[in-house]
């Protein structure tokens, strides 16, 4: 598959729509990450206090308002580091895979499934691992 210039345009504005979510994870601000969302957009995964205890991780599941207030509650993490793993471009669709190190001490590895809206590109759910 060849990409063509619009392809190009298309993955551009996906990365700049997921930059609204990785910068509200640094500022610790979910009036920015929020721009990247969907407002019925979902999140799922397991979270896990003790990575010495994977068997006791806590379901974190339902909308994306959780992960919202997870940011709000914490300090900014001007340590973050995210790699674009991959992007995923099927016409209106996308799917990007982030790996993101040293959120608050821990790691993550994020799916974020983007539709394309008539205001742009926007996170419809994110489900996410958190490596033990």
């Amino acid at each position: 598959m060849t990409n063509t210039s619009n392809d190009l345009n298309e993955y551009q504005a996906i990365k700049e729509t997921v930059q609204f979510y990785i910068d509200g994870a640094i500022v610790g601000k979910s009036e920015i990450m929020s721009c990247a969302f969907s407002e019925d957009a979902t999140i799922y995964g397991f979270v896990y206090p003790d990575l010495t205890k994977p068997k006791e991780g806590t379901l974190l599941s339902g909308s994306i308002q959780a992960l919202f207030d997870f940011v709000d509650s914490t300090e900014p993490v001007q340590n973050l580091k995210v790699e674009f793993v991959r992007i995923d471009l099927v016409g209106t669709s996308a799917n990007v895979k982030l790996e993101l190190y040293d959120w608050l001490g821990m790691r993550f590895i994020d799916s974020l499934n983007l539709l394309k809206t008539d205001v742009g590109w926007r996170v419809v759910s994110k489900v996410f691992h958190q490596p033990t």
